[in-house]
């Protein structure tokens, strides 16, 4: 399947919106973006948690490899974000990604 990775953090959240179903809501798009991705897959992932630690618990029940270079301070960068968002697209496609 082709992936089309996201330009930028903005679109990569929106798309991980898009793709769960969760609604948008304000600041730090990224952390609700990763949740919203751990609610859809049904994981019990502790949201203290670093945006990073969450986004690598993620990327491993997604079967994506992650990357120290995916992290800076601790936060998802956009290249993080594509990732999780290749491997939520072929969950969506595979139907193991739950509409919230």
């Amino acid at each position: 399947m082709f992936f089309l990775p996201a330009a930028t953090v903005a679109e990569a959240v929106t798309r991980i919106f898009s793709l769960t179903g969760a609604a948008e809501a304000g600041t730090r798009g990224e952390k609700r973006a990763i949740v919203a991705l751990r609610d859809a897959l049904g994981l019990d992932i502790d949201v203290a948690r670093t945006n990073a630690r969450m986004a690598q618990q993620i990327a491993e029940v997604l079967r994506v490899e992650w990357r120290p270079s995916y992290e800076e301070l601790n936060r998802v960068n956009l290249d993080g974000l594509n990732a999780l968002l290749e491997g939520a697209t072929d969950a969506y496609h595979e139907n193991s990604l739950r509409r919230l």
